[in-house]
């Protein structure tokens, strides 16, 4: 083998070890992953929007799940006057479109909040 051969090789070699301790994955892949664990903050924000446009929760369409940290527990969407904890809170961006507009909503726990207006 020559010197760019054992190259080649070796940096095969390094994306398969970081594709397989998970380093480097698939975007559909982990899309589906935080869909499926924010399942429960999805149906909560779906039925936030269905009131407040009067329509149906099987009308509103998820564009976009990812997994994020608020540097609050305001969730990046805090209300004048209110105080919050000041702690890197695990959660959500949701974002649904309904009636051709998008939606963005943050969550975490078993709390949503419209980030878009």
């Amino acid at each position: 083998m020559n010197r760019r051969e054992l190259l080649l090789w070796g940096i095969l070699l390094a994306l398969s070890v970081l594709l397989v301790s998970g380093f480097v994955s698939g975007g559909t892949r982990l899309g589906q992953r935080n869909e499926a664990e924010a399942q429960p903050l999805i149906d909560l924000a779906k039925a936030d929007l269905a009131q407040r446009l009067n329509l149906q929760p099987e009308a509103i369409l998820v564009q976009s799940v990812e997994a994020t940290q608020f540097p609050d527990s305001s969730l990046g969407v805090p209300e004048p006057g209110k105080m919050y904890l000041m702690v890197i809170t695990p959660g959500y961006v949701i974002r649904l479109v309904a009636n051709g507009r998008v939606y963005e909503y943050h969550g975490s726990g078993n709390y949503v909040v419209l980030a878009t207006k």
